[in-house]
């Protein structure tokens, strides 16, 4: 995300923040993440606004001797979304969609304890949006009359217009990612197969 580059806009780093809770127990994790990139270059009639929300459910593929999740993992993944995303005057997409994924990955420890991840992430699956596009200024027989606003680019008016009636689907490659992460609560040799989790924690 943070290196993210989206064709005819540029790079637009996309601010996010993300937490995994993983028991003492068990292979399962559940994640939640929310991503926000929030930009706008007015004088270029340029934006990349969104509101993306996603939650996950990993499965490790880990010993029962250690509480430590740094393996070869799958998940599942669902992702709601609003958006509004402008190339120039002309071209602009406003909307909101919904997902879901497939996702494999693999992470590694870069710290000599452990807190420091390293995440390798792949994702298939779907996307489904209803969305109407925009242009800059109003537009009328004669022309487009430059107002300062926004208007969403259709030839029907009052009763006859319905919000959302375009739609877009996907199928196929969703993420593609290398990640950092540090483990808030870091547990050290707790072993599964002991009584409510045992050994040592911290």
């Amino acid at each position: 995300y943070d290196l993210f580059y989206m064709p005819n806009y540029g790079f637009a780093p996309m601010w996010n923040v993300g937490l995994e809770f993983y028991p003492r127990r068990g292979h399962f994790t559940y994640g939640a993440w929310f991503m926000s990139p929030y930009y706008h270059r007015w004088s270029k009639n340029k934006f990349f606004q969104i509101r993306n929300y996603e939650l996950e459910a990993r499965y490790y593929f880990r010993g029962t001797k250690s509480a430590t999740y740094k393996v070869l993992y799958v998940g599942l993944a669902a992702d709601v979304n609003k958006y509004g995303i402008g190339l120039n005057k002309d071209k602009g997409w406003q909307g909101e969609g919904y997902g879901g994924q497939a996702t494999v990955g693999y992470v590694m420890p870069v710290a000599r304890h452990g807190q420091w991840k390293l995440h390798f992430t792949l994702g298939v699956g779907f996307y489904v949006t209803r969305y109407d596009p925009y242009v800059y200024g109003t537009p009328d027989a004669h022309g487009r009359i430059e107002d300062g606003k926004y208007y969403y680019d259709t030839d029907l008016f009052g009763s006859q217009f319905r919000e959302r009636q375009h739609r877009y689907r996907w199928f196929g490659p969703t993420q593609l990612g290398v990640s950092i992460s540090y483990d808030l609560l870091w547990r050290k040799g707790t072993r599964q197969d002991a009584p409510d989790g045992g050994g040592r924690s911290k």
